[in-house]
């Protein structure tokens, strides 16, 4: 929200003791909330994965993560269409581009002040549970700890290397997911050549149809107990979609309808299935911390990917160089992932012969 106010007298009122850049005196109002964006940021994700491992058994986390990691794509359906319509108000006499920031930041605010309110923090404070549900519940959590124990996965330490590879992992994911996420409306423009507002429209449906994947994917990992392949198979459909994208460049509709078929309902579906990974190794507390580093060290990706296409589509009228450079990621992360799938089969089948 605050954002919104730089270059406003309460911006210079809030902000006017920072340094001043001779070309542009807002740098460092820009910068500085937007670093305090992402600290504070950084400690919402994991502390929500942890929070669902309180709440939910192993074999029911991959529903609710995707339950959860729905809004994302759910936000990126509504928002370029919102956004595009709040660029064009002048409300108060604020230009539209603040008021883009200011609708958007009073949301995460309320929904902050009503989690104090109506989020119990385990199990046992839930009051809608029956008394035999809240001591079923806690019981199945309690098992689950204590078997991770007996197999030595207690701290996040003695698997460093483990988090290191899933770090690795999510760095790629995020490199292809934020590099097409960043510049969708503009892909889509150069090969349809519509206006801004029905980019953002297609755009959104792209991750329409992301989320149907999400969800299906999450349900079904859940269904079959399975979370290796079930990273492995929409990051190779998410490669080859994003390198038929930048094939069939120039073909007028086809790339869109890749993007919308081949490229949406992959880009993120296997988000629920890899964030219990890390819990299979580790206890809740430990899984937390863990999570919490690959969270942190994995959006840097967030950084590569963005810039990686801004500098491939400099000064070009297409996007089909950046696309070729996103999509070796997807595939680096398969190979990653199946990795650590192998290790912890190794693991355990040398657990069983002691």
């Amino acid at each position: 929200m605050l954002i919104g106010t730089i270059g406003t007298p309460l911006g210079n009122d809030l902000f006017g003791w920072l340094p001043v850049v001779k070309d542009n005196p807002y740098t460092f109002q820009f910068y500085s909330l937007r670093f305090l964006l992402g600290f504070f940021e950084g400690g919402f994700y994991p502390s929500v994965i942890l929070y669902i491992s309180l709440w939910f058994r192993p074999q029911d986390r991959a529903k609710a993560l995707a339950a959860f990691m729905a809004a994302g794509p759910l936000a990126l359906t509504i928002g370029p269409p919102l956004s595009g319509l709040l660029l064009h108000v002048d409300w108060f006499g604020l230009d539209g581009w603040r008021w883009i920031f200011i609708v958007q930041g009073v949301v995460p605010v309320l929904a902050g002040v009503a989690t104090l309110f109506f989020f119990p923090n385990r199990p046992q404070d839930a009051k809608w549970l029956s008394p035999e549900e809240r001591d079923w519940l806690v019981q199945s959590l309690a098992q689950e700890a204590e078997a991770r124990k007996k197999h030595g996965f207690a701290d996040w330490r003695c698997q460093a290397g483990i988090v290191l590879l899933l770090t690795a992992y999510y760095f790629c994911t995020n490199t292809t997911g934020y590099g097409l996420s960043s510049f969708m409306p503009a892909i889509i423009k150069s090969q349809t050549g519509l206006s801004e507002l029905w980019c953002a429209v297609l755009a959104g449906l792209v991750y329409l149809a992301a989320l149907g994947g999400l969800l299906f994917n999450g349900w079904h990992s859940d269904r079959s107990g399975e979370r290796i392949w079930h990273t492995v198979v929409p990051l190779t459909c998410l490669s080859v979609g994003v390198l038929l994208t930048a094939l069939t460049d120039g073909m007028g509709w086809l790339p869109v309808l890749i993007l919308l078929f081949c490229v949406g309902p992959f880009v993120q579906a296997q988000l629920p299935a890899f964030w219990p990974i890390p819990s299979m190794f580790l206890g809740s507390a430990a899984a937390a911390s863990a999570i919490g580093f690959i969270n942190m060290m994995g959006n840097l990706g967030g950084s590569l990917g963005p810039t990686m296409v801004g500098e491939a589509a400099e000064g070009q009228t297409t996007f089909a160089l950046a696309l070729y450079r996103l999509a070796p990621f997807p595939l680096i992360a398969v190979a990653i992932i199946l990795f650590v799938g192998w290790l912890r089969r190794h693991t355990f089948a040398a657990q069983k012969r002691v």
